[in-house]
């Protein structure tokens, strides 16, 4: 039957076919898979040019054993040719086991080269990542730090090497106890002596004495805090100050026309946005957020809190906008969402160079509860509130999307992936699109105008969840990249998957 069709039905039917063919392969051309692996459990991940080359390598920090015997890992993986990586990493060594917190920079003169600095509780060490060599430890500064014991199982990022003022040149920043001490870089080096900003530290005490309370293994409990620091120009004289924000409470630390940074506070703002139950509690925490909502030069406050019983959770975000350098004690626009949420997202969804904010929450309630335990899935949603000339940001939701994930109750109540965001353009449009991971998928929502996102996928992509996730452009493509990694299955904790983007399969 076949050999008696005329020519061009069989070309007709070939083409329907191939149609076919590529419709059902089209999303798994959007990325290529590469599983990387090193010994033990992945605790870090950090992209970084460590070459002269638009590549990006991959920096992974994991450990072995267990407690108290665990030792901790560096593990490099090179981008090869064509934005591929190998399965096992090029370089490995054992960390310092006085580490504490790490950060990866160029330091001084050394060509491009880059440096794994970290510090220990007395000094400011850095590992120069050469090319193939295994590194060894040099000291650079002999300095306290607040991280006075390092924590045997993990290790965290903090940006030691970071543009500090604002000028686009890396300076050194170490936190010490009740102050930041900044280091500029020379050529062989952080230079001294350094400039200190008096910095308050809010420290949690607790005691082991007292009855009727939880089983514990310590009498005296310190947690010493490093507020969040951001460096914005608050009083638009042009140029970067430093602001540090913890709570609902605000230091301003104004750059002179010498670039420093006043010792003290220039201004200090103190919000009281807690009602007096919610200052009983000590669970109730509130994220300050610094950042230009309207393109006018100088940062904006965003205070957000959690309020509410568990069953009643609702997010209250309230609006601060910089006025020639001050911020009123009324918030120029409150927001409030029933449910329980994420950290805020700002980003400019609209084009229209100014900040939306984007809210990723759970709605909480008896109900929503009882569902989702016998359903063993919960509706995630996304809600934006696009800015406003004149209302700032409407008090209801300008765009919404919600989607439905599957969850682990394992061990309490987890999401099967991570949260939805909106970071890293996919099909080279300049745009940032939507990447939901969850449900055993990576799904890319491309953006596009008058609804923000299009309502179907781009790209979904068969692959391993995890709340673990970083989008970065590996290769210099000006296509998103995304990498994962997995805490959960012992088969899995030392895998890192990358998605290299390949640049097909993104038609609209």
């Amino acid at each position: 039957m076949w050999l008696a069709l005329g020519g061009d039905v069989k070309r007709l039917l070939l083409t329907a076919l191939a149609c076919l063919v590529l419709t059902g392969t089209a999303w798994t051309q959007a990325f290529t898979s590469y599983d990387l692996r090193v010994n033990g459990s992945v605790i870090a991940v950090i992209p970084s040019r460590l070459r002269h080359s638009h590549q990006q390598d991959v920096i992974v920090a994991s450990k072995t054993g267990t407690f108290p015997n665990e030792v901790r890992w560096m593990s490099v993986f090179r981008q090869q040719e064509g934005g591929r990586f190998t399965p096992h990493p090029d370089l490995v060594w054992e960390l310092d086991p006085e580490a504490t917190v790490f950060d990866i920079g160029a330091i001084g003169d050394a060509g491009g080269r880059q440096s794994l600095v970290y510090l220990t509780g007395s000094e400011v060490r850095a590992y120069h990542l050469a090319e193939g060599a295994r590194p060894t430890p040099v000291t650079l500064l002999k300095l306290p730090s607040m991280t006075v014991f390092p924590e045997p199982g993990d290790l965290s990022l903090w940006p030691l090497i970071h543009d500090w003022k604002g000028t686009g040149q890396p300076w050194l920043g170490v936190p010490e106890f009740g102050q930041l001490s900044l280091f500029p870089l020379g050529n062989h080096g952080p230079l001294t002596p350094p400039e200190s900003v008096r910095i308050y530290q809010p420290t949690m005490i607790f005691g082991g004495d007292g009855q009727h309370r939880l089983i514990r293994d310590y009498s005296l409990q310190l947690i010493y805090r490093m507020p969040q620091l951001f460096v914005l120009d608050f009083n638009g004289d042009g140029r970067a100050d430093l602001i540090a924000a913890w709570q609902d409470n605000v230091d301003i630390y104004l750059q002179d026309a010498t670039g420093r940074f006043a010792a003290q506070p220039s201004r200090s703002f103190r919000f009281d946005i807690r009602t007096e139950r919610e200052k009983s509690l000590r669970s109730v925490l509130i994220s300050p957020l610094l950042v230009d909502l309207n393109r006018d030069g100088d940062a904006d406050l965003v205070l957000t809190k959690m309020a509410g019983r568990i069953t009643d959770r609702r997010i209250v975000s309230m609006v601060y906008v910089n006025r020639r350098g001050d911020l009123r004690q009324r918030p120029d626009v409150q927001l409030e969402h029933d449910g329980f949420g994420t950290t805020l997202l700002a980003n400019d969804l609209d084009g229209d160079g100014k900040q939306d904010l984007i809210f990723p929450l759970v709605r909480i309630g008896v109900m929503n509860i009882v569902r989702n335990l016998l359903t063993n899935r919960v509706e995630v949603s996304l809600l934006a509130h696009l800015y406003r000339d004149r209302e700032i940001y409407r008090p209801t939701p300008d765009w919404s999307r919600h989607f439905t994930y599957q969850i682990d109750m394992s061990d309490g109540v987890m999401l099967e992936g991570a949260w939805p965001q909106i970071s890293g353009d996919f099909d080279g449009d300049g745009r940032a699109d939507l990447l939901v991971v969850g449900n055993g998928e990576v799904a890319v929502y491309l953006a596009m105008s008058g609804p923000l996102f299009s309502p179907n996928a781009a790209a979904q992509f068969p692959v391993k969840t995890s709340p673990h996730v970083l989008v970065r452009d590996l290769n210099g493509d000006q296509h998103a990249d995304v990498l994962l990694w997995y805490d959960t299955e012992p088969e899995w904790r030392g895998v890192l998957k990358v998605l290299m983007n390949t640049g097909r399969g993104w038609g609209r």
